[in-house]
């Protein structure tokens, strides 16, 4: 199947780029069933889940407590790498992730507050 690309005019790129992920989808699949061969199991999946940005309304004073108390370890954490791998390719991903975790322990201290007091 690669050497069909040969077959394709300098210009053709769609053409190209059909046969290149054909060909990407048959060595993924393959890829798979030489684990499960390997494993006696499936691959697992890739989840990507987004972090979350915003904190979750309509939680008890134990639960928001837990959530700022999670938010500040992982705090921790990432600066902890930050101090020790400050020119690592990930630190600009890293200082985005103390800057969106101190904005949710913030949020959630807020939130802590208005529980607290209503």
């Amino acid at each position: 199947m690669s050497n069909t690309l040969a077959d394709f005019a300098p210009g053709d790129l769609a053409g190209r780029k059909a046969v290149v992920d054909e060909l990407t989808t048959i060595r993924a699949n393959w890829k798979a069933v030489r684990h499960e061969i390997e494993t006696g199991e499936a691959p697992k999946q890739a989840t990507d889940a987004p972090k979350p940005t915003e904190i979750r309304l309509g939680m008890s004073e134990a639960q928001v407590k837990a959530e700022i108390q999670k938010n500040q370890v992982n705090l921790s954490k990432l600066r902890r790498k930050l101090e020790d791998k400050p020119g690592d390719k990930k630190a600009g991903a890293w200082e985005a992730d103390v800057a969106r975790l101190t904005a949710l322990i913030n949020d959630y201290r807020a939130e802590l507050v208005r529980i607290q007091y209503e």
